[in-house]
């Protein structure tokens, strides 16, 4: 239960609350603020994706539509611009 773990969730709460109050506050601190958004987003993004991709639809396909198709374009219009 949560009460077994309640330093685990006073922590998580405790991490959430200062980066509420550090995103909402103007400052030098906000290039840091916005990378780990980045960042937290990107992870959201690939965890996503694997869900996504465990639920199967039985052809291999998804996992090429989900997680290649978008590997290749990428490096391939880094390979081109870059």
């Amino acid at each position: 239960t949560l009460w077994r773990r309640r330093g685990v969730v006073f922590l998580i709460l405790v991490l959430f609350s200062v980066f509420s109050v550090a995103y909402s506050i103007e400052g030098a601190h906000q290039k840091y603020v916005q990378y780990l958004e980045k960042k937290l987003l990107w992870c959201a993004y690939w965890v996503g994706l694997g869900i996504l991709s465990s639920v199967g639809l039985g052809t291999g396909l998804h996992t090429f539509l989900l997680y290649l198709r978008g590997c290749w374009a990428f490096w391939w219009v880094f390979k081109i611009f870059i």
